[in-house]
């Protein structure tokens, strides 16, 4: 991803002068509502070769009230990766041909083709919301030598000289004619916040409803429609320390962006590393790089996302599949629950992929995940996609109505995060004070470890330790320590010995060493700080078991 493409700007003369003839004529929507007109514009489409891949369209489309009409069936290739020729002769041509016909794309095709095969048509514009790929289309279009001409090439650095694309970025340009498919397109929606109707009519957002299996592809579909009932709930971790500064501030950015609404944040860098035995519990949000494939954390067994999560690995082959639970990582994230995510089918570069930081800006105002990646991506015909539906909206409940008067006898466990991103808030606009007093009306009436936890910060931040400490004690309660987070666990007792309870929390690392469901990973971290705990304590016998046990680990 070292290559900046910025530098030359895919310079050829050809390759933007199709974008620059369209006209801004629109077809007019009829539904006056925001959502009506989003779901009443959106398009699905579906491999009429899977049945499954049929299947989820309907289900998709009886869920958001998306009209029957706007069904699109295609014969495809039941693979992931396509030739250029299967492209544009099973998904491209047929679909261009049925969305002018049906006038979602305004022109009449002609009788004949560009050098690629592709159908030839005025183009004056298209009133398509969004375009939505169901399981079992295509992902991405290998690279073709003999669609790469030497004068072309000539004007290429070397990076770009390909046509290799993901089949999502390709109908991005849909409603364009004769666009040369090497390199990239600029996206005329980046970093754009006020487009104009002409802006528009140049893209189609594109999103892809995919991942392992038909299951995982429902589940995208189900946590965004919960979210948009219950709202985002849930903590946010960052992961630094990739290999470009550049994409480090992306990630700094989007962590304040994150601050600002309240989030729990754990923010992890090149010293301390998201890893297996760091504190995971409920991750809303994750952004973090650049690891080749799915790690850490996400590898516990039993690992799930909250519903509505949001979660970004960059990486230059993140998508390469989706069909897996275990490689890269957009289909990992899928199989363990994740509602939208982003990725790449091939190298990318840095500065061509989706900026995570405009992505959440976005979503913050209040955009759709569709609107959110659009703005958020610097190229089309490349490389990227865009996975979840297209019309999610995490934020659209707001904090303040996911919080009831009190805890209710049917709460998930995801209330309590609400409660402490309501405290911060507090915290910041009317003092420690108020953030203590709301949350210890919830902690009083439901328990919880995460919870206790920012009370206990809370508390301590105030100048009462004793009291912080009280509120630790809930993990006295039988099976608290065995039945929690283990990274959750390791922050707790590193806290109690910061503010003076190491006798208490030698005891809570006792229990926790004692759990049989630890992984080695974490097991070895519980008994490195568990010994040193000892040690510092007096335990020097405890201490020398421990650590005697941690070098027997290290060694298997």
């Amino acid at each position: 991803m070292s290559v900046n493409p910025w530098a030359v700007r895919c310079g050829v003369g050809g390759r933007w002068s199709p974008l620059l003839l369209l006209a801004a004529v629109l077809l007019p929507l009829a539904p006056a509502n925001a959502a009506d007109r989003l779901a009443s514009g959106t398009l699905v489409v579906a491999n009429d070769n899977v049945p499954d891949s049929v299947a989820l369209a309907e289900y998709y489309m009886e869920k958001r009230g998306i009209p029957a009409g706007n069904l699109y069936k295609v014969n495809a290739p039941r693979s992931e990766t396509i030739r250029w020729n299967q492209f544009v002769e099973s998904i491209f041509n047929p679909l261009k041909k049925r969305l002018i016909e049906d006038r979602w794309i305004r022109g009449s095709l002609e009788d004949r083709t560009d050098p690629d095969g592709r159908f030839l048509h005025p183009v004056s514009g298209h009133r398509i919301e969004n375009l939505v790929l169901c399981y079992g289309m295509p992902l991405r279009i290998r690279h073709d030598e003999e669609r790469l001409p030497e004068e072309i090439r000539q004007h290429l650095p070397e990076p770009l000289q390909t046509n290799r694309g993901s089949v999502d970025s390709e109908l991005a340009l849909l409603p364009h004619t004769a666009y040369d498919i090497n390199a990239f397109h600029r996206n005329p929606l980046f970093e754009n916040r006020f487009p104009s109707s002409e802006d528009r009519s140049r893209m189609v957002r594109v999103a892809r409803l995919d991942g392992p299996s038909l299951e995982d592809a429902r589940n995208l579909v189900d946590t965004a429609l919960e979210a948009e009932e219950k709202g985002l709930r849930g903590r946010a971790y960052i992961d630094l320390g990739g290999p470009h500064p550049r994409g480090d501030e992306w990630l700094e950015r989007t962590s304040r962006r994150i601050e600002e609404l309240g989030f729990d944040l754990s923010l992890h860098g090149q010293d301390e590393s998201l890893d297996e035995a760091s504190r995971f519990d409920a991750p809303a949000l994750y952004f973090g790089w650049y690891a080749p494939h799915v790690a850490g954390p996400f590898t516990r067994e039993g690992f799930r996302f909250p519903p509505g999560a949001v979660a970004i690995h960059i990486h230059s082959f993140s998508a390469t599949t989706v069909r897996s639970g275990d490689e890269r990582w957009v289909g990992p994230f899928v199989f363990r629950g994740v509602t939208a995510t982003v990725g790449n089918v091939y190298e990318p570069y840095l500065e061509l992929t989706h900026r995570p930081d405009h992505l959440f800006e976005a979503l913050m105002r209040g955009h759709t995940l569709a609107e959110a990646a659009a703005y958020s991506l610097p190229a089309l015909s490349w490389q990227p996609i865009v996975i979840g539906d297209p019309l999610f909206r995490p934020f659209l409940v707001e904090l303040d109505d996911q919080i009831p008067a009190a805890p209710s006898a049917g709460d998930d466990g995801l209330l309590q995060y609400a409660v402490i991103r309501k405290m911060n808030l507090l915290k910041d606009e009317d003092g420690l004070a108020e953030a203590i007093e709301f949350g210890e009306g919830f902690h009083e009436a439901s328990p919880r470890i995460p919870l206790a936890l920012a009370l206990a910060r809370f508390h301590a931040e105030n100048g009462d330790s004793d009291r912080a400490l009280q509120r630790l004690e809930l993990l006295d309660g039988p099976g608290e320590v065995s039945g929690s987070n283990p990274g959750l666990i390791i922050d707790i007792i590193d806290f109690m010995v910061s503010i003076g309870g190491s006798d208490r929390a030698l005891e809570v690392s006792r229990s926790l060493i004692e759990r049989s469901d630890l992984s080695p990973q974490v097991r070895r971290a519980v008994l490195r700080q568990g010994a040193a705990l000892a040690e510092d304590q007096g335990e020097r016998r405890l201490a020398r078991r421990w650590e005697s046990e941690r070098r027997r680990l290290n060694d298997d």
